[in-house]
């Protein structure tokens, strides 16, 4: 089997309801060598995208944006991503916001950006 010295998943992780993180993050860890390192971005509860669409389930909201209709966003607080690394070694998270362009249309985002080693 395989083993990597490191994983970067960028705006994708949150795509999915929590159980499906919980898998994503499970299979990383799996892959990950000893002392291996993942580099992934979730999304804030602060996000202001947070209240767009339907909730699904706790902190998971489907659809949003124009494009993004039938799409899962969940949104999590650091307690949550402190509780969904608890089998990595190490960890760090840095509530980051920012903002940017897309089709003409201003965003801000808020996200939380992560390092964890196994």
């Amino acid at each position: 089997m395989h083993k990597f010295d490191a994983v970067t998943c960028c705006s994708a992780i949150h795509h999915q309801k929590m159980a499906g993180i919980v898998k994503t993050l499970g299979e990383i860890r799996r892959v990950l060598k000893a002392g291996g390192r993942v580099f992934f971005d979730i999304l804030s509860t602060r996000n202001p995208s947070y209240a767009i669409g339907e909730e699904i389930e706790a902190g998971t909201r489907l659809g949003g944006r124009e494009g993004e209709e039938d799409l899962p966003h969940h949104y999590s607080t650091r307690e949550e991503v402190e509780e969904l690394l608890k089998d990595f070694s190490q960890m760090e998270i840095r509530e980051s916001e920012f903002s940017y362009e897309y089709n003409s249309e201003s965003y801000r985002s808020v996200l939380f950006e992560v390092v964890a080693v196994k």
